[in-house]
């Protein structure tokens, strides 16, 4: 997620701090006392983080326009918009090494979240990173895969501003 691209409220949001009477205050601090001796995440937390997240892809993919799949037809020409391929392309290939970065991006134009012609512009990216990356050989997670769909939500969002 790139913090740029969102403003402060979305950000405290998503970070779980609200702002009450001026001040701000965390929820996970309200609750520290309440939870003590339970494991650190709790299955409400997760219900919360797959919220956030559901809310947020409904929110850029609104900004898309165009709901529909692939999502994401061709790569934005802004500035903002190759950062946010960037810092995707260096998401995937740190968890992922570049083979493995190739595979997301194959899987995601199968679940047509891209059209060929953006999926092949990430690829070239992704080509374009240093060798010092192929060491790495982790397979992506589910959750890896949810901030992949956002950043392809984001930069769709792009290309409708």
């Amino acid at each position: 997620m790139n913090p740029s691209a969102y403003d402060l409220s979305e950000l405290r949001h998503a970070a779980g701090v609200h702002e009450r009477g001026g001040a701000l205050e965390s929820v996970r601090s309200e609750t520290a006392g309440r939870r003590r001796g339970l494991p650190p995440r709790i299955r409400g937390d997760e219900h919360r983080d797959e919220a956030r997240y559901r809310e947020l892809l409904a929110r850029e993919l609104e900004l898309a326009g165009d709901p529909d799949p692939p999502y994401l037809r061709r790569l934005p020409r802004t500035y903002v918009g190759t950062t946010t391929v960037l810092d995707w392309v260096d998401f995937l290939v740190r968890k992922a090494g570049r083979p493995g970065a190739r595979e997301a991006l194959s899987f995601y134009e199968q679940q047509e979240w891209l059209a060929d012609p953006a999926a092949s512009s990430v690829r070239s990216h992704v080509d374009a990173v240093d060798d010092a990356c192929d060491d790495t050989d982790a397979e992506l997670s589910a959750s890896d895969h949810q901030l992949s769909l956002l950043y392809v939500a984001r930069l769709a969002a792009l290309n409708e501003r």
